[in-house]
């Protein structure tokens, strides 16, 4: 009997996939053989067809947020490059005609808040620098660039078919929030940065003597799991149910407060110890603490079944919402007129360590690197201070996977923010030297 095509479409499809891309080269030959037969099928089959690839290269699916839900979204800057074969096989579909998703993902719609910002005329020569910062940015498949100088838009652009009401996501973007979020716990005596995470936490198998800090500032030397605590949150149905405990079983790697380590095991450890303090899942407490007060909405957050917050890459919002949080910061956690944030707890969020002077309470700093180990980060100078020359030294930045960015500069009175596709070739300080005065 004759199966249904409903049946036959996936037998052809899925079965080239699972036998060529997990394996040698050599493999690589019965795909060949069969492209005639799926090229035929192309019209009807190219969905599926990308999507089955997609999980192979990428090692993942499709995201679970919180509502509103957001779209498929793409690996943290974690991701390892998938092996040649894998590539080849999956060249071999998308040149038949399979056209795979791609740029940053996005989630819900925010309507355009005309009220919290007013919007100002820049001068001839600050439009021309921001024009010349916009053209460098879209040659380098940037969706939007953002100026806002004191409470005022001087300057706001956005890419041809970019909805600025789309929410996009932050990825590492979102890690500076934990600082504010530490903050809230230091405003009211539920949190020091000094707390033993062993006291919150029993079940932590790192050592004893690993403390908040040491989290924020991602010096706690506990062994990351990039498979299971970054690559599976993007997954539609995440095979890690519980990222708090598989943080907690994470062995001792290096002594705490010594080696800097850029990973998403601190952030997990640091969601689950405000969770026990408060009783509330960690987005619950930064919600009703810092993002309703100063009106920020998101379009979705990743959490993982177990409703544990990912702080580390979970943010989904729009370039004039993340601003707000900006203006929080750049301004020592004062929100028009009201303080949030503890008085000078911003200059705490941007020291850095011995072990990264570059890196401060899950945020990044204009200071050189000075030796510390960022080899999962792209793109970052060895010399110099990472952000430039021409930016202040005062100058805080929050930097996502696919180049998002937002840079805060007290004395200059300034946020930007940028919201890219990732194209590759984006580099800060050259960014920054045709923004800045």
């Amino acid at each position: 009997m004759r199966m249904p095509n409903a049946v036959v479409m996936p037998v052809i499809v899925v079965m080239p996939v699972i036998v060529v891309v997990p394996v040698s080269m050599v493999m690589v030959v019965p795909m060949i053989v069969a492209v005639p037969v799926i090229a035929r099928l192309l019209p009807v089959i190219s969905v599926p067809v990308v999507v089955v690839v997609s999980a192979h290269v990428h090692r993942l699916s499709y995201a679970k947020v919180s509502a509103p839900r957001a779209s498929r979204v793409q690996p943290s800057e974690d991701v390892v490059m998938p092996h040649r074969s894998h590539l080849i096989a999956a060249t071999l579909l998308l040149t038949l005609g399979c056209s795979g998703r791609s740029g940053t993902q996005t989630g819900a719609i925010l309507s355009t808040d005309t009220t919290t910002f007013s919007a100002a005329e820049p001068s001839a020569e600050a439009r021309a620098r921001y024009e010349a910062a916009t053209a460098y940015s879209e040659e380098r498949s940037g969706r939007a660039l953002l100026v806002l100088k004191g409470t005022e838009i001087v300057y706001e652009h956005y890419a041809d078919g970019v909805d600025p009401e789309r929410s996009t996501q932050l990825y590492s973007g979102t890690k500076p929030f934990s600082c504010a979020l530490a903050g809230i716990g230091v405003r009211d005596g539920w949190l020091s940065l000094n707390d033993k995470v062993i006291d919150s936490l029993p079940e932590l198998q790192g050592s004893p003597d690993l403390t908040v800090e040491h989290l924020l500032t991602f010096t706690s030397g506990v062994e990351d799991s990039r498979s299971e605590l970054s690559w599976d949150a993007f997954r539609d149905e995440q095979r890690v149910d519980d990222k708090l405990a598989v943080a907690l079983s994470q062995p001792q790697e290096t002594e705490p407060g010594s080696t800097f380590h850029y990973a998403s095991v601190h952030q997990w450890l640091f969601s689950g110890v405000v969770e026990a303090k408060t009783g509330a899942p960690a987005l619950a407490t930064l919600e009703a603490e810092i993002l309703e007060p100063i009106g920020m909405r998101h379009g979705g957050w990743i959490a993982d079944p177990s409703d544990h917050t990912a702080l580390a890459y979970g943010a989904f919002t729009t370039a004039r919402e993340w601003a707000k949080f900006g203006v929080l910061m750049r301004d020592d956690g004062v929100w028009q007129g009201e303080r949030l944030l503890p008085e000078g707890w911003v200059d705490t969020c941007t020291t850095g360590t011995d072990a990264n002077p570059a890196f401060g309470l899950a945020t990044w700093l204009n200071k050189p690197l000075d030796g510390a180990d960022v080899r999962p980060i792209r793109a970052l100078p060895t010399e110099g201070p990472i952000l430039g020359t021409t930016a202040p030294e005062d100058t805080f930045a929050a930097a996502g996977a696919k180049d998002q960015r937002m840079y805060m500069v007290p004395s200059e009175d300034l946020v930007i923010v940028r919201l890219s596709d990732g194209g590759g070739g984006f580099n800060d300080a050259e960014f920054l030297d045709l923004l800045m005065p």
